[in-house]
């Protein structure tokens, strides 16, 4: 009975946390063009425009959720993802569209100012640039 309870327990906390992903519209109709908004042409634009509600909210309400490479399993397809690498774990360097893991990075959807909607793989271990490294990706929760 009791690893019932603690087995049940650990489904409904794992169905809580896919439950806060932000889920997008499918961004691929988009490629080759740039999604405008508040934030122009930069990548925030595209996740803000196409994901949830987040067009109301400045990225300073974003909140770090799940961590995108250790949860690639259980994270929908579509979903809103970005860097937090602030003190504090605030928004700060890349947003995308999440769209699938692979061995050596993750598939994303993504624009910025020189460069419109496309998919590509942000490859793991990239320490020269903080914000297209794959290990700093999270899901954004508000």
């Amino acid at each position: 009975m009791k690893l019932f309870l603690i087995s049940a327990a650990l489904v409904v906390l794992g169905l809580a946390a896919v439950a806060d992903a932000i889920g997008c519209s499918d961004p691929s109709p988009f490629q080759g063009r740039w999604v405008i908004g508040v934030d122009k042409k930069e990548c925030v634009a595209l996740v803000k425009e196409k994901c949830g509600n987040l067009r109301d909210y400045t990225t300073g309400r974003w909140v770090r959720g799940q961590h995108v490479k250790s949860n690639c399993g259980s994270i929908p397809k579509f979903t809103a993802i970005a860097t937090f690498l602030k003190p504090g774990n605030k928004y700060l360097g890349h947003a995308a569209i999440f769209e699938s893991c692979a061995s050596d990075g993750i598939w994303v959807y993504d624009q910025w100012n020189a460069k419109p909607v496309e998919r590509r793989k942000i490859r793991y271990g990239n320490t020269g640039k903080p914000n297209y490294n794959g290990d700093n990706f999270y899901t954004i929760e508000l």
